[in-house]
């Protein structure tokens, strides 16, 4: 529980005000950044994605071994 309570905490403290609303906010490019930092630790295989300029998605895919399909 501990690890889920520092994602969360290094999540909320990390500025991510959307530039669009206020216009010095600097995106969600840093949580992206933390989220796929703590999915690679987790051994997922990680891609960011814009999904606009400056707006990031993070996905984790985690590859099965068990050779059937997805």
């Amino acid at each position: 529980m501990e690890d889920v309570t520092g994602l969360v905490a290094e999540l909320v403290a990390t500025e991510s005000i959307n530039p669009d609303l206020v216009p010095e906010g600097g995106g969600e490019a840093a949580v992206a950044g933390v989220v796929a930092t703590h999915l690679r630790a987790g051994g997922l295989e990680v891609h960011v994605e814009e999904a606009a300029p400056g707006r990031p998605n993070v996905v984790g895919v985690a590859r099965g071994s068990g050779g059937g399909p997805p």
